[in-house]
């Protein structure tokens, strides 16, 4: 692994009690990248993205950046580097409008939320990059709306929108189409679809249909270790893979789509 890679995760542990959930995690991203962290249930990948987001601290290991390294950095301070995660559940702030909500995150990554003589009409630019984000996931008709009178499946689209108007370095989306509505699922596409090519991004989802159609490749994590990673093909075409994670009807399952995952 070099230096310039966009993220870099070099022996992440993690131990909760006497339960190990993370166990000696190597990964690493180059700018650009596309790839999917799959697993069953309580494989560790929402900790692992925890430990690479700053929301959980490590037992041991590192977590690296462009050759900087961020393991003893806050949550905030990683962002702030381009370092942006998505949560499986949206934490928006429920009274105020989709382009509040958007803006607010925008201020503050950008220096100047604590203007608060200024209003956020007369914050321009930011104001702007909001408004082209709202529009490229085709909900800035509803910018004036409160997010808690908004569908589910439109509150993580809002949050999507929070993750692309910061615009991250590296990006990790926790199931980023987890209680959007198949009709809606496309927008959330053509929007990741519209980040700018040297975005690295980790993806968590169990929609294989968007795994398959956005990654290139894929780690499969199983009780908090690695049990293989490389080019979506060549993993979910593993033996191994088939029968620890996917199961004998693993082939069926992904009749069609194992190509590509």
């Amino acid at each position: 692994m070099t230096s310039m890679l966009a993220l870099e995760l070099r022996g992440l542990c993690k131990t909760f009690g006497g339960l190990q959930v993370t166990h000696d995690v190597h990964l690493g991203l180059a700018p650009g990248a596309r790839h999917a962290l799959i697993g069953p249930n309580g494989a560790g990948k929402s900790t692992l993205v925890g430990l690479v987001s700053g929301a959980i601290e490590p037992d041991s290991g590192q977590v690296m950046s462009f050759g900087r390294d961020l393991t003893r950095l806050s949550l905030q301070d990683r962002v702030k580097m381009g370092l942006v995660r998505s949560f499986q559940i949206t934490s928006l702030f429920p009274k105020l409008s989709v382009l509040e909500n958007v803006q607010l995150a925008v201020n503050e990554n950008t220096g100047v939320a604590n203007q608060l003589w200024r209003g956020m009409k007369d914050m321009v630019a930011q104001r702007e990059r909001c408004l082209e984000v709202l529009a490229e996931l085709q909900i800035v008709e509803q910018s004036d709306i409160p997010v808690e009178n908004l569908s589910y499946g439109k509150q993580r689209l809002v949050e999507i929108a929070i993750v692309l108007a910061l615009k991250p370095r590296v990006l990790l989306l926790d199931e980023p189409a987890a209680g959007i509505p198949s009709t809606e699922t496309q927008l959330l596409l053509t929007a990741l679809h519209k980040l700018p090519s040297e975005t690295a991004i980790l993806m968590i989802e169990h929609d294989m249909k968007l795994v398959r159609e956005f990654c290139a490749d894929v780690t499969v994590l199983v009780s908090g270790k690695v049990l293989a990673s490389g080019q979506s093909e060549d993993v979910m075409n593993s033996e191994t893979v088939r029968d620890v994670y996917l199961g004998r009807s693993g082939p069926d399952r992904f009749k069609g789509v194992k190509a590509h995952v």
